[in-house]
C-alpha cells in the first residue's frame, strides 16, 4: 500500500550505525520518492572519537538515491544507547508506527491515528531542539556550490582530493578558456576562486592529493577536482604553467601541500573533501550522467576530527611534509619535463 504511494515520509529517531536498518532503507523499491529523516544522538564529551564512525554510518544513506536529512542533538551516548528499551528504533511511516528491537529481526506496527498524532507531535518537538547534521543530496554539477565552495574569514581551511588544488593556480583567462559551462556560471565560478585565493595568501590552504593525481595533471592535464564534462584538459604548456606556479604557492606557503605515501594512504578518485572550521565539512562525489552527491556535515567534533588527522597523518607518515612532497613534485615535474624534450629531439 505504501509503496504505491507517489511520494513517501519516513522520520526515525535511531542511531545511524545499525546496519540492518540501512539495509531495509535502501533496499525499499519505493526509494526513488522517499525522503528520510532521522534523528541521532551524537556524544557530548570532549575527549569521544567515537561521533567520527557515528557519521561514517550515514554515508550508505548520504550517497544513495534516497532524499535523507540527518539531526543530532547530544547526550550521553552510551547512557542513551543502553538504556532498557525493548524497541530502541522508532520508525513513522506515512501513518503507520513501527517500534523495533535493536537488531530489526523483529517489530511491532501500530496504525492508529491518536497515537501517530501523539509520537509525530513528539518528533517535531525533539526536532526542533536539535541541530541540522547535514545538509545537501544529489543535484546537477552545475551547482556553484559543489564546484567552487566559497571559503570566508581568515581561519584553516583543508582540501582533500585526489589531485592537487588546480583552481588555485588557474588565471581568470585559463579558466575562461578551459570551463565548459554557461558564462554566467563560469564567471559566477571564476570570481569565488579568485576569492579563495587571497586566502591562500594568508597561507591558510592545507592540499592533500595523491602522487598519481599529481602526474595526470602532468601527463594528460586532467584533474580528480572536477568532471570531465565541465572542462577541457590543459595543453602541455599551460600545464607547465600552472605546475611551476603550483610549486612556487608551495614554496612560498600560500598553499600548505601535502602529497599521500600511497602505503598508508590512499584517495579516491572522484570525491573531493573540503574542510572549514566554520562552514562544516563538505563531501563533493562526481557521479556519471551529469550528477554529484554533495552533502555537508555541521558538527563541531568532526571538524576538528580532520584538523587532529592532518597533525597524526604528518607525525605518522601517512603524508609527506611540505618540503618533501615540494621536492617530490619537482623531480617528478622534472623527469616528465626530460623525457618529453627527448620524445621531440627524436622526431
Amino acid at each position: 500500500e505504501i509503496q504505491k504511494k507517489e511520494n513517501v515520509k519516513i522520520r526515525i529517531i535511531a542511531q545511524p550505525d545499525n546496519p540492518s536498518l540501512t539495509r531495509v532503507l535502501l533496499k525499499g523499491y519505493w526509494r526513488e520518492n522517499m525522503e528520510i529523516e532521522q534523528i541521532i544522538c551524537l556524544d557530548d564529551s570532549n575527549q569521544s572519537n567515537h561521533n567520527i564512525s557515528v557519521i561514517a554510518s550515514l554515508l550508505p544513506l548520504l550517497q544513495g538515491d534516497v532524499s535523507y536529512q540527518a539531526y543530532y542533538y547530544y547526550d550521553n551516548q552510551k547512557a542513551h544507547i543502553n538504556v532498557m528499551s525493548l524497541t530502541p528504533i522508532l520508525i513513522l511511516l506515512d501513518d503507520y508506527i513501527v517500534y523495533c528491537n535493536i537488531s530489526m529481526n523483529e517489530c511491532l506496527i501500530v496504525r492508529d491515528s491518536v497515537e501517530y498524532e501523539f509520537y509525530a507531535r513528539q518528533y517535531e518537538q525533539m526536532k526542533m531542539k536539535a541541530e541540522l547534521l547535514t545538509e545537501g543530496g544529489k543535484v546537477l554539477n552545475k551547482s556553484l556550490d559543489s564546484l567552487c565552495p566559497v571559503y570566508s574569514g581568515e581561519e584553516q581551511y583543508i582540501y582533500i582530493g585526489f589531485s592537487p588544488c588546480l583552481a588555485a593556480c588557474m588565471t581568470p583567462d585559463l579558466l575562461r578558456r578551459h570551463l565548459v559551462m554557461p558564462e554566467e556560471t563560469k564567471e559566477l565560478f571564476i570570481n569565488a576562486v579568485m576569492s579563495n585565493r587571497k586566502l591562500m595568501e594568508k597561507q591558510s590552504l592545507h592540499n592533500i592529493f595523491t602522487e598519481e593525481g599529481f602526474r595526470m595533471l602532468i601527463e594528460k592535464g586532467t584533474t580528480g577536482e572536477y568532471p570531465s564534462e565541465l572542462y577541457l584538459p590543459l595543453e602541455e604548456t599551460e600545464r607547465s604553467i600552472v605546475i611551476r606556479q603550483m610549486i612556487q604557492h608551495g614554496k612560498e606557503g600560500k598553499l600548505k601541500l601535502h602529497m599521500t605515501n600511497r602505503q598508508y594512504l590512499d584517495l579516491d578518485t572522484k570525491l573531493c573533501i573540503y574542510v572549514s572550521g566554520n562552514q562544516g565539512v563538505s563531501f563533493v562525489k562526481w557521479k556519471e550522467g551529469g550528477q554529484v552527491q554533495s552533502f555537508t556535515v555541521n558538527e563541531i567534533s568532526i571538524k576538528r576530527t580532520f584538523f587532529d588527522f592532518l597533525d597524526f597523518a604528518n607525525e605518522n607518515g601517512w603524508l609527506y611534509s611540505q618540503e618533501d612532497t615540494i621536492s617530490r613534485m619537482e623531480k617528478i615535474f622534472g623527469e616528465y619535463h626530460y623525457k618529453r624534450q627527448h620524445l621531440k629531439a627524436a622526431e
